[in-house]
């Protein structure tokens, strides 16, 4: 199955409705949006959110928790131009 941006809301409309927003299946579907939305802003919004929700639902200190938190702080580097960083956060120094 070939997740296009159809079909990525329908299964996140989806799992939410079953699971809840605080569980781990929505979660983890909202990290392959951020690894699949195709700009960097957009993936890093995405990767933010999820991040932000496993620390809701499990320890700060769980490897999810920081697997998430690395995941968004690596997609923040990458992004190349510095207008860009700037807008989504302060430039690393």
């Amino acid at each position: 199955m070939q997740l296009d941006g159809v079909a990525q809301p329908r299964i996140d409309r989806d799992a939410t409705a079953e699971y809840g927003v605080l569980h781990l299946h929505t979660i983890q579907i909202r990290e392959v949006r951020g690894y699949l939305a195709g700009d960097h802003a957009s993936g890093l919004s995405w990767y933010l959110h999820a991040a932000q929700l496993h620390v809701t639902i499990q320890d700060p200190g769980h490897p999810d928790v920081e697997a998430a938190t690395r995941r968004a702080y690596s997609l923040w580097r990458a992004i190349p131009p510095e207008p860009d960083r700037q807008r989504l956060g302060a430039a690393p120094s």
